[in-house]
């Protein structure tokens, strides 16, 4: 810790938290702020990059949302969570075909994330694969 206060790593973590905390009363463009913030003070923390990723994708910022998610992919590769993240915002861009891949991998790394299971089978409708597609919903309904 520093002579003065926190130490950067405490820094971090309470403006990660405070970030948290915005996003979950709707508060999105401060959520932003504060885990700019936490990135800033550590550019290597898989979580915040994540959670940004998921702030822009809910704020519509879709190809902010998945250079973010890119990002926490680099830094967590055995992660699901920020392919499923990212798999959604392709959705949302219209870019099917490169969700159900990411979807995929989140599946691959983690079986039982039922989202990923859905979002896959949301992809794949949009594709035309009527069945593969309800064959995802049933697998994540399963899992719920």
């Amino acid at each position: 810790m520093g002579l003065f206060g926190k130490s950067n790593e405490d820094k971090q973590r309470d403006w990660y938290n405070k970030g948290l905390e915005l996003f979950s009363i709707g508060q999105y463009e401060e959520a932003v702020k504060c885990l700019d913030t936490a990135i800033q003070l550590n550019p290597g923390d898989a979580g915040a990059w994540n959670n940004k990723g998921i702030v822009l994708g809910v704020l519509g910022r879709f190809e902010e949302s998945v250079k973010c998610l890119d990002k926490a992919i680099l830094l967590n590769l055995g992660g699901s969570d920020a392919w499923t993240n990212k798999g959604n915002s392709l959705n949302s861009l219209g870019r099917h075909e490169e969700a159900v891949e990411c979807l995929d991998t989140a599946i691959r790394l983690n079986p039982e994330d039922s989202d990923a299971w859905h979002n896959k089978g949301i992809a794949l409708k949009e594709l035309g694969r009527d069945e593969e597609a309800e064959q995802c919903f049933a697998k994540s309904k399963e899992l719920e």
